[in-house]
């Protein structure tokens, strides 16, 4: 009796474990960093466009568990390689410097999926969190290293599999996280208005990628 309950529940966890399927995949794309501004590193004239980023190539991977269904988790890592642009005030007038930048993400995102699993293409769209490492940025005038923030990511895709166990994938991200470095913006006017002094950073990006499911 024992060896069938054993053979039974064998089989149901054979049965559910090959209904789901696994993905690795390699992506490359290109960021659209957004130029808003960052804030300044001078100490007298302050504008919180004296600094912004340049956007850049990425590439990453992405895993990604799917169940028998219409619903996919995925966690994804990608580093950009963007361009750090500040405008100095010195003695004899202001300078801009530029440098790279390594902006360094990681995600975990829910995919709902417009097509149930082992179909031939599958639309889909993805919500979820992100958190981002900003590396410190080389230029001359940077004494201070890089710094982490967090937020959140939407976007969609579509993967097509012309074969069973090779896929290709287009892929959009917006991803939104707080500002880097902590960087200095202007006080307040006099009459009470408001002035921005941070907010959140926006990156678009763009991506293609090959992968292999099993």
């Amino acid at each position: 009796m024992k060896t069938h309950i054993s053979l039974a529940m064998a089989l149901l966890c054979a049965t559910a474990l090959s209904a789901q399927t696994f993905e690795i995949s390699a992506f490359g794309g290109y960021n659209r960093v957004s130029k808003s501004g960052l804030g300044s590193l001078n100490f007298e004239t302050i504008k919180k466009e004296d600094s912004s980023f340049k956007p850049g190539p990425s590439f990453g991977a992405r895993f990604t568990w799917n169940t028998k269904g219409y619903y996919g988790h995925e966690l994804s890592i990608s580093q950009t390689n963007a361009k750090f642009r500040t405008n100095l005030e010195l003695e004899d007038g202001f300078q801009e410097q530029e440098g790279k930048v390594k902006i360094h993400l990681a995600s975990y995102n829910f995919l709902i999926y417009m097509m149930p699993n082992r179909e031939k293409w599958r639309p889909y769209i993805t919500g979820g969190i992100t958190g981002a490492q900003f590396g410190s940025p080389k230029i001359s005038a940077w004494s201070g290293g890089g710094t982490r923030s967090y937020g959140a990511n939407y976007g969609g895709g579509i993967k097509l599999f012309p074969h069973q166990n090779f896929f290709v994938r287009l892929d959009f991200r917006h991803y939104m996280t707080g500002k880097p470095y902590d960087l200095s913006f202007p006080e307040p006017t006099a009459t009470g208005q408001g002035i921005d002094t941070g907010g959140l950073l926006h990156m678009m990006e763009g991506s293609f990628g090959v992968g292999i499911t099993f």
